[in-house]
């Protein structure tokens, strides 16, 4: 006779079991991909942790919806798809690296070199989602171990703080132990996390802490900030690409630049028919229109505002000021007609909703439609030709520089730049400055440093802007969204220097674009996402508690 129980104690063929996962490198090795394929999954870097919530900004709006809803039109709630993903993909992750890091020390005939270096890989992962978890949703459950048991579930939320804390254990310890970027393979550079990976990303969090709604020893922070910025540019290891340009070629074509090493590190996409494991950034560099029908090609719905196109440097003074006969005035800084489109298009092989692999020649001009009518090319309005051309989309992942000729609507095998050396000089420049409520010399080079590559002008020591640490920290607030813009950092910047309720206040008046689809966002509300009702539903140490407004 046969009980029950030996059915239900039956594993599938297919099950791997931990022990037998780390009974081998190769195993190991299979684990820790596993915690780097979290990445690029479509809730993260693949798509909605940076497209969606980066929409939440005044540089971006979206366009997808004939109504306010979801996170991009700041109409989310607890009970939201998104905010209930992004979460738990984030705890995916953790919990992939926890599990790693618990049994990493079982596997057989590892060097101890290469048992730190997966180690602090790990750890760098796992401080990676953490922080991505703290500045979202600020005190959140705090796991530093596997999942071994449902009870595991039910974890109190630890104060942002004791989770900061947390991220920068992880760090210091993946700066000890990381290998140095030339340790690595060419091909593994641009893809695995280096001391000078970890060192950026520390200071990256530094900052993230000193400012609203956080506030963590501020002086301290940006001193620490400023500290681990400076010892990334110390290491000579890292340079500014000439061309602003080629940074995006670069990531479009799978190309990695192992002569600047400007990308500290990039998430990584192969090409795939399934959205989900493909990036989805491309998808907001989709083309204007086609024979006057919006084109929704790979999902397309960000749009950029007037408010940033102004921002960049031109070689005339002209005024935009949003009528039909604008003159269009030409960029010196060469950021502006890559970062946001200059183009439309022309040709037959388009139509609306792409969504089937498609093969075409590229990006061309339409020389019927002048892009000398401001009105029409970069902004939404309320004009007649709001529903033909409704402004333009971002335009640093273009699809016709990809290597791969079959090409999806919705993916796109270019790499992700998880952080760039740009962000670093800016971090250090910013951080320097607060620090010492000093315009530095340092800090000042840091800034031009972006500056001049972009052919816009430097600012001079005499410039009231390098003399005034307040008027510094307003033009460096501008650089970061010349130069990191749809790279997912503006909704964050505005949040940690308190100024995002002013800024939405102001939008309709420097931008026609949107008002935050009429929502208001005073207070303190927006600061933080909403807890997911999934999780405070079966969290039992969760129930009951929310974030402030929600």
């Amino acid at each position: 006779m046969v009980s029950c129980n030996d059915f239900l104690n039956v594993q599938p063929s297919d099950f791997i079991s931990a022990e037998q996962l780390f009974s081998t490198q190769k195993g190991a090795n299979t684990a820790l991909t596993g915690v780097y394929n979290e990445l690029n999954n479509s809730n993260l870097y693949g798509r909605y942790m940076i497209n969606e919530l980066d929409a939440m900004s005044n540089d971006l709006c979206w366009s997808a919806a004939t109504s306010p809803s979801g996170i991009p039109c700041w109409a989310h709630s607890p009970a939201d798809k998104q905010v209930m993903d992004i979460w738990a993909q984030l705890y995916v992750g953790i919990d992939r690296a926890n599990v790693f890091l618990d049994n990493i020390d079982k596997v057989p005939n590892v060097t101890d070199a290469n048992r730190q270096s997966m180690t602090a890989q790990a750890k760098f992962l796992r401080a990676l989602f953490y922080y991505n978890l703290v500045q979202n949703w600020g005190a959140v459950p705090l796991k530093l171990t596997e999942t071994l048991s449902p009870e595991d579930i039910h974890i109190p939320v630890s104060s942002a703080e004791v989770v900061f804390n947390a991220i920068h254990a992880d760090l210091d310890s993946a700066i000890k132990y990381l290998p140095n970027r030339l340790e690595y393979t060419a091909l593994e550079q641009s893809s695995r996390p280096s001391k000078t990976t970890a060192m950026a990303l520390q200071a990256r969090v530094y900052l993230r802490q000193a400012g609203v709604p956080f506030n963590i020893a501020p002086q301290d922070s940006y001193t620490q900030a400023a500290k681990f910025a400076g010892d990334v540019i110390a290491s000579g290891i890292h340079s500014l690409n000439p061309s602003f340009k080629q940074v995006f070629v670069n990531l479009i074509t799978d190309k990695y630049d192992n002569v600047y090493n400007e990308n500290l590190m990039e998430v990584e996409f192969a090409y795939n028919d399934i959205y989900t494991n493909v990036a989805g950034f491309p998808s907001i560099g989709a083309p204007l229109k086609y024979n006057g029908v919006d084109i929704v090609l790979s999902g397309a719905a960000n749009r950029t505002t007037r408010k940033l196109f102004k921002l960049y440097e031109t070689n005339d003074s002209t005024v935009v000021s949003g009528t039909k006969t604008n003159h269009y005035p030409v960029a010196k800084d060469e950021r502006r007609d890559w970062t946001i489109q200059n183009y439309i298009l022309s040709g037959s092989n388009y139509g609306a909703a792409q969504t089937k692999p498609i093969s075409y020649t590229g990006y061309k001009l339409d020389t019927s439609n002048p892009l000398n009518d401001a009105a029409n090319v970069y902004y939404r309005d309320n004009l007649n030709e709001v529903t033909v051309q409704p402004g333009r989309y971002v335009g640093k992942w273009r699809r016709d520089y990809e290597a791969t000729t079959t090409l999806t609507g919705y993916g796109s095998p270019c790499n992700f730049p998880l952080i760039r050396y740009s962000e670093v000089l800016l971090i250090f420049a910013e951080a320097d400055v607060m620090a010492k409520n000093l315009v530095t010399n340092e800090a000042l080079s840091a800034i031009n440093q972006v500056r001049v590559r972009a052919k816009a002008s430097s600012i001079a020591p005499n410039d009231s802007r390098a003399i005034d640490p307040a008027l510094f920290i307003l033009e460096l607030r501008d650089e970061r969204a010349r130069e990191l813009f749809g790279e997912g950092h503006r909704r964050h910047d505005l949040i940690r220097w308190g100024i995002l309720n002013e800024t939405f206040t102001n939008l309709p008046m420097d931008d026609g674009t949107i008002s935050a689809w009429g929502r208001s966002i005073q207070g303190t509300k927006f600061l933080l996402l909403p807890y997911p009702e999934r999780e405070t539903s079966k969290n039992n140490a969760m129930k009951g508690i929310q974030n402030p407004g929600w």
